[in-house]
């Protein structure tokens, strides 16, 4: 029972964590294009 509780914890970890990277990711495509943009914006 208890090798099964810890299973079931290790893939709840790993989704949590697979959520927070995917989040971070769509940030990322979000956030990258207008930092780039300000920092066009600024070297001109």
């Amino acid at each position: 029972m208890g090798c099964s509780a810890k299973a079931r914890w290790a893939a709840g970890a790993l989704g949590v964590a697979g959520l927070l990277c995917a989040v971070l990711g769509a940030v990322m495509i979000v956030m990258v294009p207008s930092l780039i943009k300000q920092q066009v914006l600024k070297s001109e």
